[in-house]
């Protein structure tokens, strides 16, 4: 990795030089439509301060099965799981610094798709 850039996972999205590192990760329309062709589902999340974003993917069962078995309890491991296989790109201060992990660790279950039903007693 390059010490003037900050590092993404999927990249093409705009480098930050690593004296400015309060900007946060915009990635090309180019790449958003990359993404959305391969995942579908392709979700933004962004600090409240505007510093930081990120740019995630739906999770699939087998993920979401894999982060309810490496919890056991917690939910900040869950998370982490979950960023884990569905990071697109986006800051690493958001997965890395505390209060910005709090803040994203919040809105997970938001990405979990359920589609509600009804069951009846024949």
């Amino acid at each position: 990795m390059n010490s003037k850039t900050v590092q993404t996972t999927e990249t093409a999205g705009t480098t930050v030089p690593a004296a400015d590192q309060s900007k946060k990760f915009i990635p090309t329309s180019e790449q958003i439509a990359e993404w959305k062709h391969k995942y579908s589902d392709v979700f933004a999340y962004e600090t409240e301060d505007g510093k930081y974003a990120c740019y995630l993917k739906r999770p699939s069962r087998q993920t979401v099965d894999l982060a309810s078995t490496r919890a056991q309890g917690s939910n900040f491991k869950m998370a982490d799981v979950i960023l884990d296989n569905c990071w697109l790109g986006g800051n690493d201060e958001l997965r890395g610094e505390d209060k910005y992990f709090i803040g994203l660790q919040q809105k997970i279950a938001e990405l979990i798709e359920v589609a509600a039903g009804e069951l009846k007693k024949l």
